[in-house]
C-alpha cells in the first residue's frame, strides 16, 4: 500500500500556511542566467528542470511548494545504492560524500533540480531514481524537508522528523518540523528531540535613507509593568475605534481609560493627536480643528500630527499664514519621521507662497530637499532644480566574496540552490548568516545577491551595506529589479512594474497576506479571476505565486485601470484605484471634491494605508525611472501643483519598451 501512494501523481494543493511564511520560503520559479566572473561560482539556472520532465500543462513556477513543501519524504524501502552508498532500514538516504567545500557541480546541481521538480508534483518514485544519482548531500536537508512537507504526497513518521532534526536542526524551516515531530512523538517515546538552531541573521527590511523620528521619553512619569499594559490597552483601544471610522469613541476612551494617570499631558496629547486625525479623515475638520490647535498650544513640536492636521485644515480654510505656521512646527519636529517633515516642510512652501511670502519658501524646500529618498522630498528636489544624489554602483562579486560566503554552512547551501534553480530557498538562506560577526560579509552577500538576480536579498541589505568609498547607500541595492517580466513583454513601463512590486511584495514572489493578496503583485485571488476569466480563487490561489503569471495579470489589470473613465490615465487615481479599487476611488473624489489640487486630494484621502501606498509607489517609480535615465513628466506636473495625466504608462502601440535593467 506504501509503494501504492508513493507512485500516484499527486495534483498539487499548496495549504493555507503556504501564505503566510516568509522566513519558510518556497522553491522559486527559474531566473535568468547570468554570465559569471569566473568558472566555479554558481549562477542561476536557465531552467530549474528538464522541460522533457514536464507535461504538456505542467510549469514548475506554479507548482513551486513552499519550503515547508520542499521537504520529502524519504523512501521507506531500503534503497538500491551504488557500491559505496551507505544505507539505513529506517529509509534515510546517505550518499556518498563529496567536499563540501568545493561548488557544486553542474551534473549534481542539474539533478537536484530534478528532485526538487518531481517532488513538487508528487512523482515521489521518479525523485528517488534521481536520489540515487546523488554524490553531493548538501541539499538533502531542503530536499527532504520539501517532501516531508508536501501536503498530499506523505505522511512522515516521528522518527524520519526526529532524524531530520539531528541532522538539518540549522536549516529553515526547523521549527516546524520540531513543532510536527513533537505532535507526533509516541507517548512511549524517552528520548530527546533535537531543538531548532537559533539563528540571528539579517533583520528586518528598513529605509536607512529616511530618518526615523524620535520617541518621546517622559522625564515626569515612571511606570511599572502593570501600568504598562495598562497604557498599551488604552492604546489598542484608541487604536481599534480609529480605525472603525469612530473617533469620538476614541475620545470618549482616552478621557476615562483608567491608564490616563499613568500618562503625563504630552503623551495624552500625542495619543490625541491619531483621535484628531481620525476627526479630520471623517470630514469633521472643525472638531479636529478646536482640537488640534489645543494641543499644538500645549505639546507643540511633541505632538507633530496635531500640527500636521492643522496645517492641513488651515489651508482648506485658505488660511494659508496659519497653515504655514503649523507645517512648520511638524517640519522643525524631531518627533516627526525624515517622511514626515519632508512633508510638513513642503507644504509649508506651498502656504507661503499662497500667502506671499517668497522669501520662506526657498528655506522650507531646502528642508523637505533633506529628505532625497521621500515623495516630498523628490518634489522639492524638482522644484529646486536640483540634481538626484543616486549611488547606482554596486560591490563586484569576487572570488574572495565567494570564498567568504562558502566559508559559512548557509553560504554553501545557497551558493548550491541558486545552480539547482532554487533562488527564493537560497535567498531564506543567506538571510540567516549572522554578518555581525564580520562586516565584509554584508558585502558579499550583498555583491551575491546582484550578481545572482536575487532582488529580495538585494533589497534587504540595501538597508545595511553602504559603499566604503563614498559612504552611500546603494540605490541599486535598495531599488533592484527582478529577474521576471511578463510572458508578452513589458506593455506598461517596467519602473512603474517594479515601482509596485517594491511596496506590495518586496520583490518576495510567495507574498501573501491574511485578505488574501498574493505573489510579486500582491493580487487577490477575486480580482485576478474577475480580470482572466480564470479561476484564482481557493486551490487556484497558489496558481498566482507563478512570477511571470502574477506579473501578467497585474499589467493587465493595470492597463484595464488606465483605460478605466475613473483614472482617465493620472497617475495618482491610478494607484488609488490599484489600491483600494475602482469603488473606494470614485467615493473618495466625490468625499473630497474634484476641485482641490493633486496633493491636497492625496492627504484626503481617508484611508492611512492608501495615503502611503500612493506616496511610496510614486517615490519609487520617479526613483526607478532616474535609474533608467528616463524623463519623470509625472514629477515635474506634479511639482508644479498639477494633475499628472500620465503618458509613461500608455499603451505599446504608442510607443515600444526596451527595458533593459
Amino acid at each position: 500500500m506504501k509503494k501504492t501512494r508513493r507512485m500516484i501523481a499527486l495534483a498539487v494543493a499548496l495549504p493555507a500556511f503556504f501564505f503566510t511564511l516568509h522566513t519558510q520560503a518556497e522553491i522559486t520559479a527559474p531566473v535568468p542566467a547570468l554570465k559569471p566572473e569566473f568558472a566555479s561560482v554558481p549562477v542561476p539556472a536557465t531552467k530549474p528542470i528538464n522541460e522533457s520532465l514536464l507535461g504538456q500543462n505542467d510549469q514548475p513556477a506554479e507548482i513551486a511548494p513552499s519550503i515547508a513543501q520542499v521537504a520529502m519524504v524519504v523512501p521507506r524501502q531500503k534503497p538500491m545504492r551504488k557500491a559505496g552508498v551507505e544505507t539505513s532500514d529506517q529509509g534515510h538516504i546517505r550518499p556518498n560524500r563529496v567536499d563540501p567545500l568545493d561548488p557544486i557541480s553542474k551534473g549534481q546541481a542539474e539533478i537536484y533540480a530534478r528532485i526538487f521538480a518531481f517532488q513538487s508534483q508528487g512523482q515521489i518514485m521518479k525523485a528517488d531514481k534521481e536520489i540515487r544519482n546523488l554524490r553531493d548531500e548538501r541539499l538533502l536537508g531542503h530536499v527532504l524537508y520539501q517532501r516531508y512537507m508536501h501536503p498530499t504526497a506523505y505522511k512522515t513518521s516521528f522518527e524520519e522528523l526526529k532524524y531530520w532534526l539531528d541532522l538539518y536542526a540549522d536549516h529553515p524551516g526547523a521549527s516546524r518540523i520540531y513543532k510536527m515531530a513533537m505532535a507526533r512523538k509516541p507517548k512511549h517515546f524517552s528520548g530527546e528531540v533535537r531543538k531548532p538552531v537559533k539563528l540571528s541573521g539579517i533583520g528586518i527590511v528598513r529605509e536607512p535613507t529616511v530618518d526615523r523620528a524620535k520617541r518621546y521619553k517622559s522625564e515626569t512619569v515612571t511606570r511599572n509593568a502593570a501600568q504598562r499594559a495598562s497604557v498599551r490597552q488604552l492604546q489598542s483601544e484608541l487604536n481599534r475605534h480609529i480605525r472603525k471610522g469612530a473617533p469620538t469613541n476614541a475620545l470618549k476612551v482616552l478621557n476615562t481609560h483608567a491608564a490616563r494617570k499613568y500618562l503625563d499631558q504630552n503623551e495624552k496629547n500625542i495619543l490625541k493627536a491619531s483621535v484628531i486625525a481620525g476627526y479630520f479623515y471623517a470630514g469633521k475638520l472643525d472638531k479636529a480643528y478646536s482640537l488640534a490647535k489645543d494641543v499644538v498650544a500645549q505639546s507643540g513640536e511633541k505632538a507633530p500630527k496635531a500640527a500636521w492636521v492643522a496645517g492641513l485644515i488651515s489651508w482648506k480654510k485658505k488660511d494659508y499664514d496659519k497653515a504655514a505656521r503649523y507645517f512648520a512646527i511638524c517640519a522643525d519636529s524631531e518627533y516627526a519621521s525624515g517622511w514626515d517633515s519632508a512633508a510638513s516642510a513642503f507644504w509649508a512652501a506651498r502656504a507661503n507662497m499662497r500667502s506671499g511670502n517668497v522669501k520662506e519658501i526657498s528655506k522650507w524646500l531646502h528642508v523637505a530637499y533633506e529628505h532625497p529618498r521621500t515623495f516630498y522630498g523628490l518634489l522639492a528636489a524638482r522644484a529646486l532644480g536640483k540634481d538626484y544624489q543616486f549611488n547606482w554602483k554596486m560591490p563586484t562579486f569576487t572570488r574572495e566574496y565567494f570564498k567568504l560566503l562558502n566559508s559559512t554552512p548557509q553560504g554553501r547551501r545557497a551558493l548550491a540552490l541558486v545552480s539547482a534553480g532554487q533562488n527564493h530557498l537560497a535567498e531564506i538562506e543567506l538571510t540567516r548568516i549572522d554578518a555581525e560577526k564580520d562586516k565584509k560579509l554584508y558585502t558579499a552577500l550583498l555583491a551575491y545577491a546582484d550578481f545572482a538576480a536575487l532582488p529580495s536579498l538585494a533589497y534587504r541589505l540595501g538597508s545595511y551595506v553602504s559603499d566604503a568609498g563614498s559612504n552611500k547607500f546603494y540605490d541599486t541595492a535598495l531599488y533592484p529589479t527582478g529577474p521576471w517580466e511578463p510572458s508578452s513583454g513589458y506593455q506598461i513601463d517596467p519602473a512603474l512594474i517594479h515601482a509596485i512590486m517594491r511596496q506590495e511584495s518586496r520583490f518576495n514572489p510567495y507574498a501573501g497576506n491574511a485578505s488574501g493578496a498574493t505573489g510579486l503583485m500582491q493580487l487577490m485571488p477575486s480580482t485576478a479571476s474577475y480580470i482572466t476569466g480564470e479561476n484564482y480563487k481557493g486551490a487556484g490561489r497558489h496558481k498566482l505565486l507563478d512570477p511571470q503569471l502574477n506579473l501578467d495579470i497585474g499589467q493587465l489589470y493595470i492597463k484595464r485601470l488606465v483605460n478605466n473613465n475613473l483614472v482617465g490615465g493620472d497617475i495618482i487615481k491610478l494607484l488609488v484605484a490599484y489600491n483600494a479599487g475602482p469603488g473606494n476611488l470614485q467615493k473618495w473624489e466625490r468625499e473630497i471634491g474634484k476641485d482641490v489640487d493633486p496633493l491636497t486630494f492625496i492627504e484626503m484621502i481617508p484611508v492611512a494605508e492608501t495615503r502611503a501606498y500612493v506616496e511610496h509607489v510614486l517615490s519609487n517609480y520617479w526613483i526607478y525611472r532616474l535609474r533608467d535615465k528616463k524623463q519623470t513628466e509625472s514629477l515635474d506636473v506634479l511639482a508644479q501643483g498639477q494633475w499628472p495625466s500620465y503618458l509613461e504608462l500608455r499603451a505599446m502601440e504608442e510607443y515600444k519598451i526596451a527595458y533593459q535593467p
